[in-house]
C-alpha cells in the first residue's frame, strides 16, 4: 500500500492536469484557488495550497476537508474515492502482468544463411541507432524534449530558504541575501531589496528590471573628505572585483512585486556600462536548466 505522502503527490499530478498548468509561482496558486471555487464552491486559499504542494516549507498535514475538495475538483467523490480508484487500476495492471502470454509458440526453423545475414544485418541497424541515440538525447533533454527549468522568471518564494533548496544550498547566516556556490563561487544567489534606502539598485520594475544598477549613493554617507575618500573605494573595488571574478548573478529581488522574491533571471555584468561608480547587471538568461549550462553565459 502506498503512503499518504504518495497519494497526495499522484493527487498533486491530477490537479495540475485538471487545471492545465504546473504549480509554480504565486499567481498559479492563486488562479487555481479561482477555478476550484468555480468549480466546487469550496474556499482554498492560495497559502493552503501552497502548503500541499511544498511551496512554503512548513510541516503541516493537508485537512481532510481539502483534500476531498481538491478530489471533487478532479472528478472523485473524496480522497477515499481517488484512493481506491487508483488501487483498483494498480491491480488490475498486476493480475494482467501475472497472466500468461496466450500467444501460441510457433515452429521454431534452423535458420538459413539469408536469415542469419538478415540477423546481424538488425543487429548492426539497433547498435548504430542506440549509439546515436546516446549521443543525442543528452543534447535535446532525453526522452521528454528540452529539460525542465529549475527556476524561472517570475517566479516567485516566500524566503530565501524556499529558493536556495532548489539548488540545495543553506543561506548564510550574515548575508543570506549573497550565496555563493561551493564549487563555482562566480555564480551568486543574489537578493537585493529593490528601493533599499542604503545601497541602490535602479531598473525598469515594469519590465521586470532588464537591468540592474548596483550603487552606494553618496546622499547615505558623511560629507566628509575621509568618508568620501571611503565610498568612492569601496565603489572602485566592488567594480574590479564584480569583473575580476566575471560573476554571474541569479537575481531573486526582494519587494518587487510583495514583501516576498521574485526571480527575475540570469545577469551578467556590462562591460560598456558600468564604471567605477556604479556596477550595471544585464539580464543574459530569463531561466536556469542546469548550473553546468550557466558556464556558457559569461562572457
Amino acid at each position: 500500500m502506498e503512503s499518504r505522502e504518495q497519494e497526495i503527490v499522484r493527487l498533486r499530478l491530477a490537479v495540475e492536469q485538471t487545471a492545465g498548468r504546473k504549480m509554480r509561482t504565486n499567481r498559479d496558486f492563486e488562479l487555481l484557488a479561482e477555478s476550484i471555487c468555480e468549480k466546487t464552491k469550496a474556499k482554498i486559499s492560495p497559502t493552503t495550497l501552497k502548503r500541499i504542494w511544498g511551496y512554503v516549507s512548513e510541516d503541516v498535514r493537508p485537512r481532510p476537508y481539502t483534500l476531498d475538495q481538491l478530489c471533487l475538483y478532479v472528478g472523485y467523490e473524496d480522497f477515499d474515492a481517488f484512493i481506491r480508484h487508483d488501487a483498483g487500476i494498480a491491480a488490475s495492471q498486476t493480475e494482467r502482468d501475472s497472466q500468461p502470454d496466450a500467444t501460441p509458440r510457433q515452429t521454431e526453423e534452423r535458420p538459413g544463411p539469408h536469415r542469419g545475414r538478415r540477423a546481424m544485418t538488425a543487429a548492426a541497424v539497433a547498435a548504430v541507432v542506440a549509439l546515436l541515440l546516446a549521443v543525442l538525447m543528452p543534447l535535446f533533454g532525453g526522452w521528454g524534449g528540452a529539460k525542465r527549468p529549475i527556476v524561472s522568471k517570475g517566479q516567485h518564494f516566500e524566503s530565501y530558504e524556499d529558493y536556495q533548496r532548489l539548488f540545495g544550498l543553506a543561506s548564510d547566516t550574515n548575508v543570506p541575501y549573497f550565496v555563493r556556490f561551493p564549487e563555482k563561487p562566480y555564480i551568486v544567489l543574489w537578493a537585493p531589496e529593490y528601493g533599499n534606502p542604503v545601497w541602490h539598485n535602479e531598473g525598469d520594475s515594469a519590465a521586470m528590471m532588464p537591468t540592474i544598477t548596483e550603487r552606494y549613493h553618496p546622499d547615505d554617507w558623511p560629507t566628509d573628505s575621509a568618508s568620501m575618500a571611503a565610498l568612492t573605494e569601496l565603489q572602485k573595488n566592488g567594480y574590479i572585483t564584480a569583473f575580476k571574478q566575471n560573476q554571474l548573478r541569479l537575481c531573486f529581488m526582494k519587494n518587487l512585486t510583495d514583501s516576498g522574491f521574485v526571480f527575475l533571471g540570469v545577469y551578467c555584468l556590462s562591460s560598456s556600462l558600468s564604471d567605477t561608480t556604479k556596477l550595471v547587471w544585464e539580464r543574459c538568461a530569463d531561466e536556469v536548466t542546469d548550473i553546468e549550462s550557466l558556464d556558457l553565459l559569461r562572457p
